[in-house]
Order: structure tokens, then sequence, then C-alpha cells
């Protein structure tokens, strides 16, 4: 920590902290009910909630890799770290994006020891997803994605792999799992995505909606769905 402001209390300067890549106040009503990536005060639009640094539409916060970050709310945004913090500084810094996402997924999903749990796109928080499921004791973790250097990451941390470009990943999975379909899953794709049966359009139409309906084709492929991005119970 470089400089605090006056209403910085906890953090003091050279205290060594890692962010989450969304900004909260801590104090507003989704705040209060733990959604804070949807808090109400961080983003400046009334019919949006909330707000990251340097993403498109969520809020004026620029520097999401820059060298220097200036941080709103810092003692609730910033989370101290130990006496071992410089020494494990490449450890720590899991904590602040990737890594808590993939796993929030999980949680979301509400996967348990036992589950049979299918990621959907093997990109950094897909296969983040596909690690934590197993941390979490899922007996069978099945990724969906296309793209071979994923795919070979994903099976290299014990996933079952599925090229939707090659299969139907709803077969797969109904066979994967004696036509029972997975117990959980979720969404790591992203709302960004495209179609890759269009290249170059930038997909208004290609929502996480239509995703979810592909990995949940008439209630087959995943018995469990949140259609808020994750799914689960």
């Amino acid at each position: 920590m470089a400089e605090v402001g006056a209403g910085v209390d906890k953090v003091q300067v050279g205290d060594w902290v890692v962010l989450p890549f969304n900004i909260s106040c801590g104090h507003c009503k989704n705040c209060e009910w733990q959604l804070t990536n949807y808090c109400l005060t961080a983003q400046p639009e009334p019919k949006m909630a909330g707000a990251a640094y340097g993403f498109a539409d969520m809020g004026a916060y620029g520097g999401g890799q820059a060298e220097l970050l200036r941080v709103p709310w810092g003692d609730f945004n910033c989370l101290l770290l130990g006496e071992d913090a410089e020494q494990r500084q490449t450890d720590y810094v899991m904590l602040a994006d990737i890594f808590p996402t993939g796993y929030h997924a999980t949680e979301m999903a509400g996967v348990q020891p036992g589950d049979q749990t299918v990621i959907y796109g093997a990109g950094p928080v897909g296969l983040m997803a596909a690690l934590s499921a197993t941390i979490r004791g899922a007996s069978k973790v099945m990724v969906v994605d296309r793209h071979p250097d994923r795919l070979r990451l994903a099976e290299s941390i014990g996933a079952i792999t599925i090229d939707d470009s090659k299969v139907d990943p709803v077969q797969v999975v109904l066979d994967e799992t004696m036509g029972l379909g997975a117990d959980n899953g979720c969404e790591c794709v992203g709302y960004q995505a495209h179609d890759p049966r269009r290249p170059g359009a930038a997909q208004p139409d290609d929502e996480p909606a239509g995703r979810l309906g592909t990995l949940h084709r008439e209630d087959r492929q995943c018995r469990r769905l949140r259609p808020a991005g994750p799914r689960g119970r």
C-alpha cells in the first residue's frame, strides 16, 4: 500500500493487500446480502448494478492491469495479508480474480462431495472452476470446450474433456452419467462470447441464456439450474 486516504482506518501504508476485480461499498443492500458483485453504490448508472476496474459499463474505474491502482472504499475492498505476504505474493495473487471467480461458480452451483459436475468453457475461469469442483469433492468433472490447448489443461487436472465441435455435449454428459445428467454445472464461457459459426460477428443475440439452454437442453444435461450465471440449486 503506497498511500491511504483520510477515510481509510484499517489499511496502512506499507501493508500488503490483495483486491478483488470488482468494486463494492460494503454497506448497500446488495453488499449486506453478500452480493458484492452487484453493488448499488459503486455503479454510477442507476439502472445497473456492479462495478469493476477497467471493465466496460461497470463504472469509471480505470486500472485493472495497472501498476498502481486507486481503490475506493479501501477498508472494505482490501484484503490485508499476513507477514508472509512478500515471500508468498505469487500465491496470494491467485486470490485476486480468476481462482475466486471459478470457485464462486462452484459455490453458487452447490457442488458437493460425490457430485457429477459439468463446466461449460475451459478458459482460465472454467479451469479454476473445474479445479475447485475437484477440491470440493466432485466425483466426476466434465469440461466442455472446443480449443485443444484448453482441453489438454483441463485433462491435466483430472477432468473429462468434451470437444463440442466434434460431439454433442449433451449426449456425452448423459453417457457419462448413465442417462441422469449432471448434478450441477457452471457457465464459464462469459457473456461476451461469440458464436464460432459466425466468425467476427459481434453476437448481440449470443446471450448467456442461449448457452444455458444448450447446456440444460430439455432439462437433460444438468439437473439443477441457476439462470444467473453459474448453475445450481
